[in-house]
């Protein structure tokens, strides 16, 4: 056990080192991508660091360093443990040939931080950095996240709505991906000190959520263009919302319903604590702001593990659909009307799921993910030929659906996948 143990980390770092974060040259990463946003601060890089984030299931951090020679110990660092980076520098944008040209032969450079959530008035602006470090470097992308449809379309938009701030985005902006963030899970009740939990079930999810996804879901296929999305993992204050110190259920709802909506790569806001930064009062990440783990820490590690260990049925795999189940279906998105040929019947008890059916390869793929961040729901399920059918477990294993009854209880935010070889 050991023995393998120590051969499957081997191969894990080995992958991730030579993986992008969407991709580069073509091919698709191995192991599924997750980048830890706000990395580990300058004063405290280390490779036991790099080795911490990546015993936590991280594939990628993001990474500030003040001149380029830290940056590449740094990068020489994270190589040494497996993690690619995302760069983040001053440099970048005053001198971005330059910067660019003393980084890009590093393996673990994986792309270069731009900006994140330009209004519409900086996009030339932006743009044009980007062509200067893509004139240097043409294998490494830039990265830049755009802002979400809950903004103030005056205030930080700069633009009528959100759907002409996307176009604009997609037109004048020449990026290699689409990254969008918006944090759904929110507390009921504002009025609490941190740090901020919840105590029964006072969790509500943002009603904006999904038609943000479908929107951006939707614009990335139409554009070509691979889809990266984020969890929530840091507890903190927004003006009109308490983000809560995130449960399991939380960060599963939030990453599974990201990978049902096409996302090829996933992010986690934060890795490291920010601190206060004024109102927004984070605190309780993976990593807090003294350097020690939180309980964060070991809530994401579990999920990233169930994330690699079931990350067959996400890398490479294409949206075919989705819809929604529930009395009620979430604004914005399309109720189920209709099931793949290989399924007799889908209903659920509780609020609802989303419901994904994909391709990878030569298979089909059903991804039923339970909306409701607190309760179980009843998933009834029934195949044309079960024995042809695979469940596909939690630990990344395969089961017949032959061998289970048609009713499942699923966990809060957790997703049931099932698949079948296509004919």
């Amino acid at each position: 056990m050991v023995l393998v143990g120590c051969l499957f980390v081997a191969f894990y770092n080995s992958a991730i080192a030579a993986d992008g974060f969407i991709s580069e040259g073509g091919k698709r990463p191995s192991v599924l991508p997750i980048m830890g946003w706000w990395g580990i601060p300058e004063n405290e890089v280390s490779r036991e660091r790099y080795r911490e984030a990546r015993e936590a299931g991280f594939t990628h951090l993001m990474q500030y360093a003040s001149t380029v020679e830290k940056m590449r110990k740094f990068l020489d660092m994270a190589h040494a443990e497996g993690i690619r980076l995302e760069v983040k520098m001053t440099q970048l944008r005053t001198e971005p040939e330059a910067t660019a040209r003393a980084l890009m032969d590093h393996p673990a450079l994986s792309m270069y931080h731009v900006k994140d959530e330009p209004p519409a008035q900086d996009f030339a602006k932006w743009a044009a950095v980007i062509k200067r470090i893509s004139s240097v470097d043409k294998k490494h992308p830039c990265y830049m996240n755009l802002l979400a449809d809950a903004s103030d379309p005056q205030r930080w938009l700069g633009t009528p709505d959100y759907s002409t701030y996307l176009r604009r985005a997609l037109d004048e902006i020449p990026l290699a991906f689409l990254s969008v963030d918006y944090y759904p899970c929110i507390l009921k009740d504002i009025a609490l000190q941190r740090p901020y939990r919840d105590t029964d079930g006072d969790v509500k999810i943002k009603e904006r959520w999904y038609n943000q996804l479908e929107i951006v879901s939707a614009a990335a296929r139409e554009r070509g263009l691979a889809l990266t999305l984020f969890a929530c993992d840091v507890a903190h204050f927004n003006v009109h919302f308490v983000y809560p110190v995130p449960t399991l259920a939380m960060l599963r709802l939030q990453q599974y319903v990201n990978l049902a909506y096409g996302a090829v790569a996933l992010q986690y806001f934060t890795y490291w604590n920010p601190g206060d930064q004024g109102l927004h009062k984070f605190h309780e990440s993976v990593i807090r702001i003294d350097g020690k783990r939180g309980e964060v820490y070991d809530i994401v590690s579990a999920l990233n593990r169930e994330l690699h260990a079931r990350s067959g049925e996400f890398v490479g795999g294409k949206v075919i659909d989705i819809s929604h189940t529930g009395y009620e279906i979430p604004m914005g998105t399309r109720p189920l009307k209709k099931l793949p040929g290989w399924v007799k019947k889908l209903q659920t008890l509780g609020s609802g799921a989303v419901v994904a059916q994909k391709v990878r390869d030569d298979e089909e793929i059903l991804m039923v993910v339970n909306r409701d961040p607190c309760k179980e729901m009843k998933l009834d399920i029934a195949f044309a030929d079960a024995a042809k059918v695979k469940r596909v477990l939690v630990d990344g294993k395969l089961a017949s659906a032959a061998s289970y009854a048609e009713r499942y209880f699923v966990a809060p935010g957790y997703a049931e996948i099932f698949k079948i070889k296509a004919n």
